[in-house]
């Protein structure tokens, strides 16, 4: 009998062998957009179906069921189960208010009161379902006080239970890991500042943007001693790193040094690590073995990216690569042949060294029934 999915993962980051490479694609996007959750008989005729090649005994299934279907293995509880083994809490007796409103654009704003000031933020829903900051807490130095009172009362938390359940549900369909808060600097660009205000205000305020990184970091270390001793085995850095928001000159500045810090922290306590970066990173390959992450995820290849296979694969060395099929391929712009060749040329490449997926994500026009294709290639291709 073969070993399972959650056997290889381990032994994957073990850098023990395996039989064969798992297959291991994140599919809820595509999933929540097609409704393929509910039975078809139940679909809204104003619903869009994205997909034509879903079949249709999927509809009605629950995520599970669906890898069941597809042969594939379940990388993240907290968004195929709705299971969050980290979770983030104001403490009693903060005095934090928060009220949610609506702009005159349909933007979602919340505003949160604290006692030492009131900050705003908004964001706009997408014509594809998902939600984007078009304001962010962080305006003026003024605000970072109000942001690091709200952090002061945050509570960052193990969820026993859910991390449980989710090991009991993926048997072995996976193991349970997990993604949690970027660091400073990406907290800076993605949560609370915003790109274009980092930028600027790390020119006209550097001391007060670097003191509060520096703050953030500090908080770091009560989380980091929560995520030591729990006991889930492989972290995520989901940092969603693109070089066009972390050029080199701030990624060696405020991301590496961060990292390796909290790298070794995990490795001393027998755990795993790796990092998302999903954008642009041809400028950034350089400095991925300057990282001390066991691998890397998401990183995205031609022609969707722009970086090659070969440049990933000589950029990584010993790293393992998660993912690596640009999402593009499932689109029926391109040939099945082409998909064919990245695949087994991935394979070819990085062997026990890869959980291969789709990077980043599978879109909702993006076609399923190339599944097949990869599943077939994965299984043919022992790997020992």
């Amino acid at each position: 009998m073969g070993l399972t999915d959650r056997e290889r993962i381990l032994k994957i980051y073990q850098n023990e062998p395996i039989d064969q490479v798992v297959f291991q694609p994140r599919i809820m996007y595509w999933m929540t957009r097609n409704h393929v959750n509910v039975p078809l008989a139940r679909h809204d005729p104003k619903w869009t179906r994205f997909d034509p090649t879903i079949p249709e005994e999927f509809f009605g299934m629950d995520p599970v069921e669906i890898h069941d279907a597809l042969h594939t293995s379940i990388r993240y509880p907290a968004e195929t189960l709705g299971l969050h083994v980290f979770s983030t809490r104001l403490n009693s007796g903060s005095e934090i208010k928060s009220r949610v409103t609506s702009g005159e654009h349909g933007e979602a704003i919340v505003t949160t009161e604290t006692p030492v000031g009131t900050v705003r933020e908004a964001s706009k829903v997408s014509a594809a379902g998902s939600s984007y900051p078009i304001e962010h807490m962080v305006k003026t130095p003024e605000d970072i006080e109000v942001v690091e009172y709200i952090l002061d009362h945050t509570i960052f938390e193990f969820n026993q239970p859910g991390f449980d359940l989710a090991e009991e549900v993926l048997e072995g369909r996976g193991i349970t890991q997990s993604f949690y808060n970027r660091s400073p600097y990406m907290r800076c660009i993605l949560n609370y500042i915003g790109f274009e205000n980092t930028v600027l205000m790390l020119r006209r305020h550097k001391n007060a943007v670097e003191d509060f990184m520096k703050f953030m970091a500090e908080w770091d270390d009560a989380m980091y001693d929560v995520i030591v001793d729990s006991p889930v085995k492989l972290l995520n850095f989901g940092e969603n790193i693109d070089a066009n928001l972390v050029p080199p000159k701030y990624f060696n500045a405020y991301c590496i040094p961060y990292y390796n810090r909290r790298i070794k922290q995990l490795h001393d306590a027998g755990k795993f690590t790796f990092i998302h970066m999903d954008g642009s990173m041809k400028d950034l390959l350089p400095f991925i073995q300057e990282m001390d992450f066991d691998g890397i995820e998401a990183a995205t290849p031609e022609p969707q990216g722009d970086v090659t296979v070969d440049e990933i694969k000589e950029a990584l060395g010993d790293k393992v690569l998660v993912d690596g099929i640009p999402a593009t391929l499932f689109l029926p712009h391109y040939s099945e042949s082409m998909l064919e060749d990245t695949v087994t040329r991935l394979i070819d490449l990085f062997g026990s060294r890869l959980i291969l997926g789709v990077s980043d994500e599978l879109a909702p026009n993006c076609q399923i029934g190339r599944f097949a294709l990869v599943s077939k290639i994965v299984e043919e291709k022992q790997l020992q």
